[in-house]
């Protein structure tokens, strides 16, 4: 077990991690997560780790030996407070590499089921949306351009760990993503509070890609031409939309229904 401390603030690995920490870095090939439960999470998924971080009070065990690769430092307080993203921290930060899926990763079959988050931009709704596909036990999620960056640290830890249970396509053009569909024969399914027909009025037991447009904006001029159905959640009461990701929950469940009783 390597164990490297670090107490200046000037030291090369410590400015490289103050480094990963700026949500900016999207081009860096690794990225933070932070408490227990996310790095657990990761080496459930199989995911390895570069370092594995803690302050100068922190028990290194469970995580210690757990892949038997990683570096681990240690940090002097003050400088683990300024890498932390939350105010109570658990004591531990991890840098994991970052997975490149493809969509080939993401499995096709007679009942495929994918959500697609269409230029989302609150950090919460998508870190939720890829919750809720993890527990749905769907076969995958694709980010289209003009979506928030999935290593945002906001969106990390609104998965709560699922980020790691399921592939998270991203940087793949939207042209791209919907010709795949077309050649699987996935079909696609639009949510739009505009749309004629009620989302359970519709038969979801199919290969479905399940379309989630921007919080403002809604789904863009070229997924609503590529649509082959057209859903809305109907609005009872005064307000004019759902959430994106309550959106996302009530449709991904409806579907679900569908096939247990299919």
């Amino acid at each position: 077990m390597k164990i490297k401390v670090i107490v200046s603030k000037d030291n090369q690995t410590y400015k490289y991690l103050k480094g990963l920490k700026k949500s900016a870095n999207k081009n860096a090939n690794h990225f933070l997560i932070e408490g227990k439960r996310l790095v657990n999470e990761a080496l459930r998924g199989g995911f390895k780790l570069q370092y594995l971080i803690v302050h100068e009070d922190t028990a290194l065990d469970p995580f210690a030996d757990q892949d038997g690769e990683h570096e681990i430092l240690k940090l002097d307080n003050k400088l683990f407070r300024e890498l932390a993203e939350t105010v109570h921290s658990q004591g531990i930060i991890a840098v994991v590499k970052k997975p490149l899926y493809q969509l080939d990763k993401i499995k096709t079959h007679n009942k495929s089921l994918i959500l697609v988050a269409n230029a989302i931009q609150d950090p919460g709704n998508l870190g939720t949306i890829i919750r809720i596909g993890a527990a749905a036990g769907i076969d995958g999620i694709i980010l289209t351009e003009g979506t928030v960056d999935m290593y945002n640290a906001k969106v990390i830890r609104a998965t709560m760990g699922s980020i790691f249970q399921l592939p998270v396509v991203e940087k793949v053009p939207d042209k791209e993503i919907i010709k795949w569909f077309k050649e699987k024969r996935i079909s696609i399914a639009i949510a739009d509070v505009n749309a004629a027909r009620n989302y359970y009025s519709v038969n979801m037991n199919i290969p479905l890609a399940l379309i989630i447009g921007n919080e403002n904006k809604g789904p863009s001029e070229l997924w609503k031409s590529a649509a082959d159905i057209n859903i809305k959640i109907p609005m009872i009461g005064r307000a004019e939309s759902l959430n994106a990701a309550v959106a996302a929950g009530i449709l991904t469940y409806e579907a679900l229904r569908q096939r247990n009783l299919g």
